[in-house]
């Protein structure tokens, strides 16, 4: 287990799924979720934990399949990964906090939004398209690029290393990379990252991407780095200069300042 000061350790059984969370801040305070993506866990927030804990108590899920929560055979369509973090706020008995999610965790958390409004009082969405927005732009290919490479058959081989190119590419290194990729290098999250990106790739993309959802009625802001080549052309994102698509280790502080902004 990676560790960080401040931040506690948690098992806790959701619907039969052993989940990890990473927790901080005073027990008594109000909740925030945070939310990861792919190839990343809870660390990946390391960098705006100690600020927002001061706050929140502040929860940080590693999602089903990756980090040090279970990796079971599926399912893995992202509706799944939503229904899995309100299981969660079951557990812990919270009835409704704010939600920050990046990439994976960002499409779990508009899920939320759309499907338990009365759960999430509001939202910062990170690096990801909105899906209440219509369309594409073909300029994003690009940043899909990864997505048929993981989903093809045969494809688990290669995740720990497709992972290390990616994170590489987008300005992270070293020690941060092996935090990251040591932990895919187990066949069950091999298997898990294959699932995430076959299932959004055969059955989910369709409809995500180009079925705008109806925007619920609560606060929510959309950022994405300048430089991530999926954000650069999505209808509706601010996009925070300096940044790519790992914008929680990019640019910490304007991620905090959002949160604050947004949450008051």
């Amino acid at each position: 287990m990676i560790e960080l000061a401040g931040v506690s350790h948690r098992y806790e059984d959701v619907g039969g799924l052993r989940m990890h969370v990473a927790e901080a801040g005073d027990a008594d305070a109000p909740p925030l979720l945070l939310l990861h993506g792919w190839p990343q866990h809870w660390w990946m927030w390391r960098k705006v934990i100690p600020d927002l804990a001061r706050t929140w108590r502040v929860l940080a899920p590693d999602l089903r399949g990756l980090g040090w929560t279970e990796a079971p055979d599926g399912p893995y369509d992202k509706q799944r990964l939503a229904d899995d973090v309100l299981g969660l706020m079951d557990v812990l008995g919270i009835e409704r906090a704010p939600v920050i999610g990046h990439d994976w965790g960002a499409v779990a958390a508009q899920l939320m939004t759309v499907t338990a409004p009365e759960r999430v009082s509001a939202a910062l969405i990170l690096s990801v398209p909105q899906l209440f927005e219509r369309g594409t732009d073909p300029r994003q290919a690009f940043g899909f690029a990864h997505m048929p490479i993981l989903s093809a058959p045969g494809a688990d081989r290669y995740v720990p290393q497709l992972a290390s190119f990616l994170l590489r590419i987008s300005g992270i290194t070293g020690d941060e990379v092996k935090a990251y990729v040591d932990v895919l290098r187990d066949p069950a999250r091999r298997r898990a990252t294959v699932g995430y990106y076959r299932t959004f790739t055969t059955r989910e993309a369709a409809g995500l991407l180009s079925s705008p959802r109806k925007r619920p009625d609560l606060p929510m802001r959309f950022m994405g780095g300048a430089g991530d080549p999926v954000c650069r052309y999505a209808p509706g994102l601010e996009l925070v200069k300096g940044a790519a698509h790992f914008l929680p280790e990019d640019q910490p502080e304007a991620v905090i300042a959002a949160a604050r902004s947004l949450f008051a």
